[in-house]
């Protein structure tokens, strides 16, 4: 079965590596190659951890569909990286309070 392509939405704590405030907890688009949304969550999950990022909570997960329709360039460049090598993400800078 060929992998297909999924957005990941996460919640995760940046560490010190990430270059965001440490212990800051930030949302996550992050887009991942899989068998399935379970496989392609794992995968995202790991990379996370990989780049300094601590408790990667996941919020939704879809298919993503063909990149070339996304109209942002910056979602559409993290979407093509995820084909050609797996996993793309992208970290939106605006820190998630406490309370939310």
């Amino acid at each position: 079965m060929a992998e297909k392509t999924f957005a990941l939405l996460f919640e995760a704590i940046s560490a010190a590596e990430t270059g965001f405030r440490i212990g800051a907890r930030h949302a996550i688009l992050a887009f991942a190659r899989g068998q399935n949304g379970e496989d392609a969550k794992s995968r995202a999950a790991d990379r996370l951890h990989a780049n300094g990022w601590l408790h990667p909570n996941l919020k939704k997960v879809k298919e993503a569909g063909n990149p070339d329709h996304m109209s942002d360039d910056i979602l559409r460049s993290a979407a093509h990286e995820a084909q050609k090598a797996g996993f793309g993400f992208v970290v939106y800078r605006e820190e998630i309070r406490p309370d939310a």
